[in-house]
Formats: C-alpha cells, sequence, structure tokens
C-alpha cells in the first residue's frame, strides 16, 4: 500500500512513476525533433521533481540543474544542485503541474540570478497532465513552449 498525497501518485507509485517517465521522454524527445530545438539540461524544483527528471535526463542525455525551494535549505545551503555554464544554454523545466506558476517563476528567476548560468529557459513539460492547468494564459506569455501540447508519437 502507497502513502502520498494525491498530486505525487505519478511520481510514488512504481507503475505510474514508469508510465510518467515514458511519456515525458516520447514527449520531450518528439517535442526537440520538431522544433530542432538544442536543450541541454532539465532543471527541477521539490520532492515529484526529483523522482522523475533524474529518469528523463538520463534517457535524454541532458544535464540535471536542481532548484531547491525557497524554504529548502535542510542539506544545502546552495540553491542550485548540478550542472550549469558560463557559456548559453537552453534547459527546460520538467515539473508536475501548475496551479500559479511559481514554481515556473522560482526555477527561473534562480538560474536568471546566479552569474555563473546562463540557462534560457525554452520548454515546460508538465507530467500530471490530469490536473488542470490553471495558469496557461501566463506561461504562454512568457514565450516558451509548453511541451504537453505536441502529438504523442509512439
Amino acid at each position: 500500500m502507497y502513502q502520498h498525497a494525491p498530486y505525487l501518485k505519478m511520481a510514488i507509485q512504481t507503475d505510474a512513476r514508469k508510465k510518467t517517465i515514458s511519456k515525458a521522454i516520447r514527449r520531450i524527445r518528439q517535442w526537440m525533433k520538431i522544433s530542432k530545438m538544442k536543450v541541454e539540461a532539465i532543471a527541477f524544483s521539490g520532492m515529484s521533481g526529483a523522482l522523475v527528471a533524474p529518469s528523463i535526463a538520463d534517457k535524454l542525455g541532458l544535464h540535471l540543474i536542481c532548484v531547491r525551494k525557497s524554504t529548502d535549505k535542510a542539506h544545502s545551503s546552495n540553491s542550485i544542485e548540478g550542472w550549469c555554464s558560463e557559456q548559453s544554454f537552453n534547459y527546460i523545466i520538467v515539473d508536475d503541474l501548475v496551479s500559479s506558476s511559481d514554481t515556473i517563476k522560482h526555477i527561473r528567476g534562480t538560474i536568471d540570478y546566479y552569474s555563473a548560468c546562463h540557462g534560457i529557459c525554452v520548454g515546460l513539460y508538465l507530467y500530471a497532465t490530469e490536473i488542470r492547468l490553471i495558469n496557461r494564459q501566463e506561461i504562454e506569455a512568457d514565450r516558451f513552449t509548453l511541451i504537453n501540447t505536441v502529438k504523442d508519437y509512439p
């Protein structure tokens, strides 16, 4: 028996997590092919992101950027853990859902804040897609692609 908050089902339950990761890999790979976008990293934040983003990044051959939540100082004082580059690079954010877009703003703002990290967010993939995307207009206004809208090809 699993015990978790409802939003963590896709990341905690083994079968659901495997399906979530496989679908994300297919969709992101297809989007990269269609858009011809060179992506070097996946950025994430939070527990559910830490459970799925590393597997997605490994399968796609991408670097990983963990942006700690502003309240998370338990294990490190670093706001960013993982890969960054002083050269300009493209990254996508992998997150579970968007209700307020605060997590997206936090990830982008933290990466932008660090002068040693010259990342440009080019896409967003939300893996808890059955949850309604409340702030779609705000995401689209930020001028990066919501990767979930790419058709899923087997």
